[in-house]
């Protein structure tokens, strides 16, 4: 799911921003971006993740500002400046070069002059900023998903309602095929045999055997169970998400299946659309925790 968040905290020695943004991924994946001086605290702002995620692609940034400016240490490399000063006023006595060393210009000679500011003094205090941050802005981002989360449960329902109706018509339609197996066999052997006479028996066996060649019924039952299962999973609390995609799978065996089976045109029209209304799902559900 997606969703955005931002947050801020201070204190009297640094200031936290933390944004975070989630778009759709089956895994829980982070990416947490920090100042390099500050890469201690990407553990810290990964856990507070984990605690309230499952899946999707988590960006987290976090801006570490001190409040107060850190002291400073000026090193200057007189011995090094000496002997520049000493070849300059040689080739400016011959001519060489113009003009005397300004204060300027030898601030400019990083081999000169080394400004230094102090490492960043972190403590525990300093942790739980980074913890309120990210915390504050997760909060942002749980509220968005559920918000979408809403609409999306509402587009599961529609769509698995329309799966169960499907099934109902399957196994209606596997009750007549059944029933009209024994009649179609009889008028095929009349149309090859004429007026030869086939025993009834013999009849009933060949129309048993089609029947358990195409027998769907063991199928359509699993089907109508998976459906049922995912029905009250998508009702329930909690994170579903690889649940439900583990039931869409093993909704689409089994569709698969009866298509293998099944020599019905009408059948096969409607395993097709289960198919379709399957890989709804499927599309659906990568957004789902």
């Amino acid at each position: 799911m997606t969703g955005f968040g931002e947050a801020f905290a201070e204190n009297d020695r640094y200031r936290v921003g933390a944004t975070l943004r989630t778009v759709n991924h089956r895994f829980l994946d982070l990416v947490v971006r920090v100042p390099e001086e500050h890469r201690s605290v990407e553990t810290l702002a990964s856990e507070v993740v984990r605690v309230e995620l499952e899946r999707g692609r988590v960006e987290i940034r976090l801006a570490i500002e001190p409040v107060a400016d850190r002291p400073v240490s000026v090193e200057l490399r007189e011995d090094v400046l000496r002997q520049l000063v000493e070849k300059l006023e040689s080739v400016a006595g011959e001519g060489l070069v113009r003009g005397e060393m300004a204060v300027a210009d030898v601030a400019r000679l990083p081999q000169v002059i080394t400004i230094r500011e102090s490492p960043p003094d972190w403590t525990d205090a300093d942790d739980r900023l980074v913890e309120e941050a990210v915390s504050t802005a997760l909060e942002q981002v749980i509220k968005a998903r559920e918000h979408e989360g809403a609409s999306l449960q509402a587009i599961l329902t529609a769509r698995i309602e329309e799966l169960s109706a499907l099934v109902e018509r399957l196994e209606a339609r596997r009750v007549t095929v059944e029933a009209a197996t024994l009649t179609a066999l009889r008028e095929r052997v009349a149309g090859l045999l004429g007026d030869a006479e086939i025993p009834e028996e013999r009849l009933a066996q060949e129309a048993v055997l089609l029947v358990e060649r195409s027998d769907v019924r063991e199928e359509l039952d699993r089907l109508a169970a998976h459906v049922g299962h995912f029905r009250t999973l998508l009702s329930g609390d909690g994170p579903h998400g690889r649940r439900l995609e583990f039931l869409v799978q093993e909704v689409q065996r089994e569709l698969n299946t009866i298509g293998g089976k099944c020599r019905d045109a009408e059948m096969a029209r409607d395993v097709v659309d289960g198919k379709l209304l399957g890989e709804q799902l499927r599309e659906q559900l990568l957004n789902v925790e």
